[in-house]
């Protein structure tokens, strides 16, 4: 496969309102957009989706370095497979430890590159859905209060999501536990997910969960603080609530040597985080093999990130669990003509190769798209 040109542009989008997490607010979402045009009017889109505070490289890393591929992806020969991709980025200095947003966003550019020449017949002027069995998709709760929180369960239930995730460790200890109790009684048939994000030590994890473990939590998702593995095998031994993993373990290159896959039962998998496309589909692997079950997540990517991440889940990931996918809905604005969003807590594949063809102005303009 042969690139003959690089292009990138910057996306600057705020949050509809700040999302408050254990490492602080986020107030907007800050990124690019990759495109690899081939010979004849083909073309494969990515997003380099960076978010420093969540274990990506930095803004102006990202930056520096699209500009460095754009001089360097001049007619250049590429691997036709993305399990070769690893091979050849030395030559263009792509780090996945070190820079793992742009990686992953190069390489989502490439395959969609590779279906696009995979499909010259594809119709360039709408997206064709691809008939992929839809992923199901939690759905993030929000407020400043526990009536708050309850009220946002109760909409996200009522247009069709049975799983619903609270991020903790945010508002005071005794009004995370009031709304969680408040949101098992008023939807009692609901899954409830937990986000602690490594905030806490041991001994406080555990005292928040004993305090819930009749509100029936599906997981606890990084419940203490990251690379601390004896307070991580302390917490499972005191608290029966699942464990699942995520940020806890940083670089992410960490999780590809790991041993001890029996301190946690789920793996929250953020393929911006991990680089390559190669290491995602190795990591899914080694988890399956070792009994953990796999969910997929963004980091607010939007919906061209979004789409793009469905397309690698499509080969590799579980449809009998939902997947924290219920993210461009938190933005303002987007980078597609629509906000990708599910459809009673399922969202649909979109080839890869029609996704150039609903990427938004001025972005497609600075991407150098057809028209």
């Amino acid at each position: 496969m042969r690139v003959k040109y690089f292009t990138y542009c910057e996306y600057r989008i705020p949050f509809r309102t700040p999302l408050r997490t254990a490492r602080g607010n986020l107030t907007t979402r800050r990124g690019f957009l990759v495109a690899a045009h081939g010979r004849n009017g083909e073309v494969g889109v990515g997003e380099v989706a960076t978010l420093p505070e969540f274990g990506t490289e930095g803004y102006h890393e990202a930056h520096q370095r699209l500009d460095e591929l754009a001089r360097f992806f001049a007619d250049q020969e590429i691997p036709d497979l993305y399990t070769e991709f690893p091979q050849w980025h030395g030559s263009a200095r792509l780090d996945s430890e070190r820079q793992p947003a742009t990686t992953y966003g190069v390489d989502c550019a490439l395959r969609g590159l590779q279906r696009a020449l995979a499909q010259p017949g594809l119709p360039k002027s709408a997206a064709a859905v691809d008939m992929t069995t839809p992923f199901l998709v939690n759905s993030l709760i929000t407020g400043e209060s526990a009536d708050q929180l309850v009220t946002s369960a109760r909409q996200r239930w009522e247009v069709g999501f049975q799983t619903l995730k609270l991020k903790v460790g945010v508002l005071p200890e005794e009004e995370e536990i009031r709304a969680l109790r408040l949101i098992r009684m008023t939807l009692p048939e609901a899954k409830i997910r937990l986000d602690a994000n490594c905030a806490w030590p041991a001994e406080q994890a555990i005292d928040f969960c004993q305090q819930i473990e009749s509100v029936s939590i599906e997981y606890i998702e990084d419940p203490v603080y990251s690379w601390n593995l004896e307070a991580l095998a302390q917490f499972r031994e005191a608290c029966s609530i699942p464990v699942a993993i995520d940020e806890f373990f940083q670089p992410p290159t960490y999780l590809r040597r790991f041993s001890r896959w029996n301190l946690f039962d789920l793996l929250v998998l953020k393929p911006v985080r991990q680089g390559a496309i190669y290491w995602t589909d190795m990591i899914q692997q080694a988890a399956r093999d070792n009994g953990v079950r796999v969910v997929y997540t963004t980091m607010f990517d939007t919906s061209l990130g979004l789409a793009c991440t469905l397309n690698l889940m499509k080969e590799l990931a579980d449809h009998g669990i939902a997947h924290g996918l219920d993210t461009s809905r938190l933005l303002a604005s987007d980078t597609l003509l629509h906000h990708l969003l599910p459809d009673h807590g399922k969202l649909r594949v979109l080839d890869a190769a029609s996704l150039p063809s609903l990427v938004r102005e001025p972005y497609r303009r600075a991407l150098g798209l057809p028209a």
